[in-house]
């Protein structure tokens, strides 16, 4: 009887009336929806932790600002003080840059007393140039030549 119940029951599902359309929504919106909202809360705490990130960086950095705030401010005094010593010797520059002005005149004369320089060692190149043929020729015929390079 046990066997007559199973098969009746294996039956019984297999010919099962097919499902209302209105079951076969629910179910496509179940597989469509549940998921979308399993990715929804996944997404929302993640910028959840993001926000909350942010706002912990932002507190570390008005920290920072405001010991950066304390520190200038108690060396404010000092720097004003540095900047009066700072305008009190720029009183002194005018004698150096009419120094200056000699002292670039002095260059152009060193500048071109180079250039001469270097024009006349050109010059003396040239005439020892002239020395060595004019003397190298006869030298050539001399018994102890056979020191010097050909």
């Amino acid at each position: 009887m046990a066997e007559e119940t199973k098969a009746t029951e294996a039956a019984d599902s297999r010919s099962a009336p097919p499902r209302s359309s209105l079951e076969l929504d629910a179910r496509r919106l179940k597989l469509i929806v549940y998921p979308a909202l399993f990715a929804f809360i996944v997404l929302s705490s993640y910028g959840f932790y993001l926000i909350y990130n942010l706002s912990k960086d932002v507190r570390v950095l008005t920290r920072e600002l405001s010991s950066m705030n304390r520190v200038v401010s108690a060396n404010m005094s000092l720097m004003a003080s540095n900047l009066d010593a700072i305008t009190g010797h720029m009183e002194s520059l005018p004698p150096i840059a009419a120094n200056m002005a000699a002292i670039t005149g002095s260059m152009g004369n060193m500048n071109h007393s180079t250039a001469a320089m270097a024009a006349n060692t050109s010059y003396m190149q040239h005439d020892m140039r002239g020395l060595n043929r004019s003397v190298s020729g006869p030298m050539s015929m001399m018994p102890w030549n056979f020191f010097s390079p050909r």
